[in-house]
């Protein structure tokens, strides 16, 4: 949108007074930056110095470390970190130094003069008069610029709730340190800056949307962080956005509580990548990120290629296996991790049997007190670990009899000794005695250490394949594994997890978070999904029923789509079993090719991405039902039409054009779809149709083909 394109709808006295202030925040910012780029230069001087003077104070005494704790080196370098820090955000504010702004009034005996606040991606404070010239969006005044109209309203600070009343919101559209528009609004983001936002072309990696939260939005994203939320929201409602906006929330105004401490888990890779750059950009680094699946992968000791790949699973249900379903089913149900526990109860009677132990003819340990041991002394702590602590008394006791034989030995060599002192003469055999009665006691010490390996043994994977109820491992093994592995075995992550953040959670059973939940020993999370884009419609409770599992639950409905156009959202609704979502922008039209043989496909999909191209459309991703279909439409494009074809989970996500399968798209967006129904259904719901289309922010192409590819 260029500057004649949005007019400047304030009379010219405010827009000079805007600009004019923009122009000193950019001086302000600029002679800042540069303080801090000399600053930045002194204190790498000052710290090469320091490391050769050290280096040479050092160098001719081996003795000393040169590691050891230097309290001025730690507070230079952190110093240094600091000043690199604010350097990369004074880089970002010169370009948008802020988005908006609130002029308020104190309430209630507050200070009843007119201030105002203008809202940035960074703070940035006035170093002389401590002045807050940008506030981060963050912090608990700059909710008022996200609340949803003028008039009372209030914020959470540290001393207590503020109570203000709002006099105006003033939103900005800047761009390389110029005013390019600037609206007031009386309610939420006024839809020209919203429309601005939504129409622009997607990027290679999902973005922060800072200058367009939406009150729905913002009161999940600054929720208290203990506790649980879960969000179910339609395609395109900004789940993913809000979760990732509400960690670098939290952990700017909870940072002593959880920086370290928040691990985040999406459903695959290629998701993983989309956003990966969404809280750097926010100013936050070093946040655990995995995939749920090799998270839990971590903890078993078993090779990942000995399950069926989740894209291959979904095919077989597809297929109408209805025993795998069925299977899945009762694994996912909380009665299997109810026979996983009768199993492990079984097991503290079965892989340990109980038993006496004799060593030398003396009764180490008798059959009552070891069933006492590993039933009631050592009941708190996981079987495996009671068979270790169990051997390792028997390894002691085994000692203390073994060194009694020894010292018996060796006062009859003594006694010998004082006979041939004496005069006598020993015969060979006699002499050889001691040599032999020592190798006996060795062999012996080896045979019952033989005898008591097993204790502390065991494999919980290997015991688990003993009750699997089929051949083959899903992914939805994985939980109940998991689940035995911590009965039996005991799970210790070496990092804490304070706040678990959950993405695309709509196919997790809650087994899974169960097993999550005992895994991290955290109490709050963040949960997001969309109950309408599960790949598979499994009877019993979904992600939505998580205050069986976690405590302090509260669940939000989002039901506006920020992503997909009206056209677009209305197509895509019909496939919904039940709820409907609903856009704020109109765009082109849904279009409908019907190909009638492979040759027509082929050349329907070359003239359309021809046509998106010279439409200026940047991403686009070409959709089919399953990984067979897609790997079929690779085949027959080959080189004509230039993509990248993602195969499985772990493929690499990059802007352009990609070929890959709805499973794998689940949580991305690109400009523009091109969905490949190689067997359109005729049946509602169809929710892999439903994920497919909501895929597209803007324009959707569907290429209903019935013969074979």
């Amino acid at each position: 949108m260029s500057k004649e394109e949005i007019q400047l709808d304030r009379i010219q006295p405010e827009v000079a007074k805007e600009e004019a202030h923009l122009r000193w925040v950019i001086e302000s910012l600029t002679k800042k930056r540069n303080q801090d780029i000399s600053l930045q230069g002194d204190l790498a001087n000052y710290l090469v110095e320091y490391r050769k003077q050290i280096i040479e104070e050092h160098k001719f005494d081996e003795d000393q470390p040169l590691d050891a704790f230097d309290q001025e080196m730690f507070a230079k370098e952190a110093r240094y970190s600091a000043v690199l820090t604010r350097l990369r955000e004074y880089q970002e504010l010169l370009d948008v130094p802020y988005f908006g702004k609130i002029t308020y009034q104190g309430v209630e005996g507050i200070d009843p003069e007119l201030d105002e606040c203008y809202i940035g991606k960074y703070s940035f404070v006035d170093q002389q008069t401590f002045d807050r010239i940008i506030v981060d969006w963050r912090a608990p005044i700059a909710s008022l610029f996200y609340h949803g109209a003028l008039g009372e309203a209030s914020f959470q600070a540290p001393l207590g709730t503020i109570r203000v009343d709002i006099k105006n919101r003033r939103q900005f559209l800047i761009s390389g340190g110029l005013l390019e528009g600037m609206f007031d609004s009386e309610r939420e983001v006024r839809d020209e800056i919203l429309q601005h936002v939504l129409s622009s072309p997607a990027s290679e990696k999902l973005k922060d949307i800072i200058m367009t939260i939406q009150q729905e939005q913002d009161e999940i994203i600054r929720l208290p962080w203990q506790g649980t939320a879960v969000v179910n929201g339609v395609a395109g409602s900004g789940k993913t956005t809000i979760a990732l906006h509400r960690v670098a929330w939290l952990l700017y105004n909870h940072r002593e509580d959880l920086e370290g401490n928040v691990l985040i888990l999406g459903p695959n890779n290629i998701f993983m990548e989309y956003i990966s750059q969404v809280l750097p950009s926010l100013g936050e680094t070093g946040v655990r990120q995995n995939t749920v699946q090799d998270f839990m992968m971590e903890w078993l000791d078993i090779p990942s290629q000995l399950f069926l790949p989740q894209e291959d699973l979904y095919e077989a249900l597809a297929e109408g296996d209805e025993e795998l379903k069925q299977d899945l089913e009762w694994k996912r149900s909380e009665d299997w991790l109810q026979k996983m526990d009768d199993y492990a109860n079984q097991l503290n009677y079965d892989l340990y049997p109980f038993r006496s132990y004799t060593f030398l003819g003396e009764e180490l340990m008798s059959r009552q007190e070891m069933e006492k041991a590993l039933l009631e002394d050592f009941a708190r702590i996981p079987l495996i670990k009671r068979g270790e602590r169990l051997k390792r008394i028997l390894v002691q006791r085994m000692r203390m009899v073994r060194n009694k034989e020894l010292k018996q030995i060796n006062r009859r060599y003594k006694t010998m000794a004082k006979r041939i002192e004496a005069g006598e003469i020993l015969t060979e055999e006699t002499a050889q005695s001691r040599m032999d009665e020592i190798r006996a006691l060795i062999g012996k010490v080896l045979a019952f250490r033989d005898e008591i390996r097993p204790l502390g043994k065991g494999s919980p994977e290997e015991l688990y394949q003993r009750i699997n109820t089929l051949r083959i491992l899903t992914p939805e093994d994985l939980a109940p594994m998991l689940y035995l592995k911590l009965r039996i075995a005991g799970i210790r992550l070496p990092y804490k997890v304070r706040h678990l953040v959950v993405d695309e959670a709509q196919d997790l059973s809650l087994n899974t978070f169960r097993v999550l939940r005992e895994m991290t020993r955290c109490n709050n999370a963040t949960v997001v999904g969309d109950i309408n884009q599960r790949l598979v419609l499994y009877a019993g409770p979904s992600f939505l029923d998580l205050s069986s599992v976690f405590p302090a639950v509260r669940t939000f409905h989002l039901e506006k789509s920020y992503r997909s156009t009206d056209e677009i959202v209305h197509y895509a609704n019909q496939f919904l079993p039940a709820g409907r979502a609903h856009s704020l922008r109109e765009g082109a039209p849904v279009a409908f090719l019907h190909p009638l043989d492979s040759k027509e496909l082929k050349e329907a999909l070359i003239r359309t991405h021809q046509e998106l191209k010279a439409d200026g459309i940047q991403t686009i991703a070409i959709l089919t039902r399953d990984g067979e279909a897609a790997q079929k439409v690779h085949d027959l494009l080959g080189a004509d039409l230039p993509h990248k074809f993602i195969r499985g989970e772990n493929g690499v996500y990059s802007a352009h054009t990609l070929l890959l399968s709805a499973l794998l798209a689940k949580g991305l967006e690109f400009d523009a779809v091109l969905l490949v129904d190689s067997a359109p259904q005729k049946t509602t719901p169809d929710l892999m149709k439903y994920i497919m289309a909501t895929r597209a922010l803007h324009r959707l192409t569907v290429f209903d083909f019935e013969g074979p590819l």
